[in-house]
Protein backbone atom coordinates (compact mmCIF):
# COMPACT_ATOMS: atom_id res chain seq x y z
CA UNK A 1 0.00 0.00 0.00
CA UNK A 2 1.07 3.54 -0.73
CA UNK A 3 -0.44 6.98 -0.32
CA UNK A 4 -1.18 8.85 -3.55
CA UNK A 5 -2.52 11.99 -1.97
CA UNK A 6 -1.94 15.68 -1.68
CA UNK A 7 -1.93 15.14 2.07
CA UNK A 8 1.72 14.08 1.85
CA UNK A 9 3.20 13.02 5.19
CA UNK A 10 0.03 14.20 6.93
CA UNK A 11 -1.62 10.97 5.71
CA UNK A 12 0.94 8.97 7.67
CA UNK A 13 0.75 11.24 10.71
CA UNK A 14 -3.04 11.50 10.90
CA UNK A 15 -4.46 8.38 9.28
CA UNK A 16 -2.02 5.54 9.89
CA UNK A 17 -2.39 5.61 13.69
CA UNK A 18 -6.18 5.67 13.32
CA UNK A 19 -6.11 2.50 11.19
CA UNK A 20 -3.20 0.89 13.09
CA UNK A 21 -1.03 1.02 9.96
CA UNK A 22 2.70 1.59 9.74
CA UNK A 23 3.86 4.68 7.88
CA UNK A 24 3.34 4.05 4.18
CA UNK A 25 5.38 5.17 1.17
CA UNK A 26 4.14 8.24 -0.67
CA UNK A 27 3.72 9.08 -4.33
CA UNK A 28 4.78 12.69 -4.48
CA UNK A 29 2.54 15.41 -5.88
CA UNK A 30 3.12 19.14 -6.23
CA UNK A 31 2.71 21.23 -3.12
CA UNK A 32 -0.58 23.10 -3.09
CA UNK A 33 -3.60 22.52 -5.27
CA UNK A 34 -3.39 20.27 -8.31
CA UNK A 35 -5.87 18.72 -10.70
CA UNK A 36 -7.00 15.20 -9.71
CA UNK A 37 -6.13 14.01 -13.22
CA UNK A 38 -2.49 14.89 -12.43
CA UNK A 39 -2.36 11.75 -10.30
CA UNK A 40 -2.55 9.44 -13.32
CA UNK A 41 1.02 9.82 -14.67
CA UNK A 42 2.56 9.61 -11.19
CA UNK A 43 0.57 6.50 -10.24
CA UNK A 44 1.20 4.90 -13.62
CA UNK A 45 4.93 5.45 -13.27
CA UNK A 46 4.94 4.12 -9.70
CA UNK A 47 2.98 0.91 -10.39
CA UNK A 48 4.57 0.09 -13.74
CA UNK A 49 3.46 -3.40 -14.77
CA UNK A 50 2.08 -4.41 -11.37
CA UNK A 51 -1.59 -5.04 -10.63
CA UNK A 52 -3.12 -2.07 -8.86
CA UNK A 53 -6.22 -1.21 -6.88
CA UNK A 54 -6.70 2.55 -6.69
CA UNK A 55 -9.08 3.97 -4.08
CA UNK A 56 -9.95 7.64 -4.41
CA UNK A 57 -12.75 10.09 -3.79
CA UNK A 58 -12.29 11.56 -7.28
CA UNK A 59 -11.88 9.04 -10.08
CA UNK A 60 -11.32 11.16 -13.16
CA UNK A 61 -12.08 10.25 -16.78
CA UNK A 62 -8.30 10.10 -17.30
CA UNK A 63 -7.97 7.54 -14.51
CA UNK A 64 -10.79 5.47 -15.98
CA UNK A 65 -9.21 5.55 -19.44
CA UNK A 66 -5.83 4.60 -18.00
CA UNK A 67 -7.37 1.68 -16.09
CA UNK A 68 -9.30 0.44 -19.12
CA UNK A 69 -6.24 0.48 -21.38
CA UNK A 70 -3.78 -1.19 -19.01
CA UNK A 71 -2.62 -4.72 -19.81
CA UNK A 72 -2.43 -5.50 -16.10
CA UNK A 73 -5.16 -6.05 -13.50
CA UNK A 74 -6.53 -2.71 -12.39
CA UNK A 75 -9.38 -1.85 -10.06
CA UNK A 76 -10.68 1.66 -9.45
CA UNK A 77 -12.81 2.16 -6.35
CA UNK A 78 -14.45 5.53 -5.96
CA UNK A 79 -15.44 6.42 -2.40
CA UNK A 80 -17.78 9.15 -1.25
CA UNK A 81 -15.66 11.77 0.53
CA UNK A 82 -18.42 12.32 3.09
CA UNK A 83 -18.33 8.68 4.23
CA UNK A 84 -14.83 7.55 3.29
CA UNK A 85 -13.80 3.94 2.93
CA UNK A 86 -16.77 1.72 3.76
CA UNK A 87 -17.09 -2.01 4.43
CA UNK A 88 -18.55 -2.69 0.95
CA UNK A 89 -15.55 -0.98 -0.66
CA UNK A 90 -13.16 -3.00 1.49
CA UNK A 91 -15.04 -6.18 0.59
CA UNK A 92 -14.70 -5.29 -3.11
CA UNK A 93 -10.96 -4.76 -2.69
CA UNK A 94 -10.50 -8.01 -0.77
CA UNK A 95 -12.51 -10.01 -3.34
CA UNK A 96 -10.49 -8.48 -6.19
CA UNK A 97 -7.20 -9.34 -4.45
CA UNK A 98 -8.37 -12.90 -3.73
CA UNK A 99 -9.44 -13.38 -7.36
CA UNK A 100 -6.09 -12.05 -8.49
CA UNK A 101 -4.24 -14.39 -6.14
CA UNK A 102 -6.36 -17.38 -7.20
CA UNK A 103 -5.82 -16.71 -10.90
CA UNK A 104 -2.05 -16.38 -10.33
CA UNK A 105 -1.90 -19.79 -8.65
CA UNK A 106 -3.63 -21.58 -11.56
Amino acid sequence: MVWATGWGQEANRLLCPHFDLPALPLIAFPAGRFEPSDKVPAISSFVGDLPVAWVDDIVTPEAKQWAETRDHPTLLVEVDPSTGLTRPAVDELVAWAEDLQNSASL
